[in-house]
């Protein structure tokens, strides 16, 4: 999957979860905007068709175009409703484990849990007492 298209389905998929909805109706004005400021993502109004049209060739989501008729008769064109699919959201859920199992592994472990080397604890779970200072091999004394 292209960069470009990961940070589509994020946008769209971000824009419904702020609502808490399966849908959203965003501008493609809006999706641009989006894609630049939070994926530094510029593309043309083209190539964002474009690349829409495969993502939902992919079935990833449907697009329903909202058009309604003025009184004179016109045509009034709203921006596209996407109804979003469970492909997309097992893609994003399955990132999101993916993304905290890596911050789970990069994580520090809290230093007050650990005893330096050498050292050995006097109370019964392995931890300095809180009770006689004098067993907390972390205070300077």
């Amino acid at each position: 999957m292209k960069q470009t298209d990961f940070a589509i389905l994020s946008t769209l998929s971000g824009i419904s979860a702020k609502h808490e909805k399966t849908y959203c109706y965003p501008s493609q004005r809006t999706i641009l905007g989006l894609l630049k400021s939070y994926h530094q993502v510029k593309i043309s109004r083209r190539t964002l068709n474009r690349r829409l049209k495969v993502l939902e060739n992919e079935a990833y989501f449907e697009r329903v175009r909202r058009i309604l008729r003025g009184k004179d008769g016109a045509m009034i064109f709203r921006s596209t409703l996407y109804k979003l699919r469970w492909k997309l959201f097992n893609l994003m859920g399955s990132l999101r484990k993916e993304a905290s199992a890596l911050l789970h592994l990069l994580r520090v472990p809290f230093l007050a849990n650990h005893l330096p080397f050498g050292r050995k604890a006097s109370s019964p779970n392995g931890r300095p007492s809180v009770d006689n200072p004098g067993d907390n091999p972390f205070r300077g004394t």
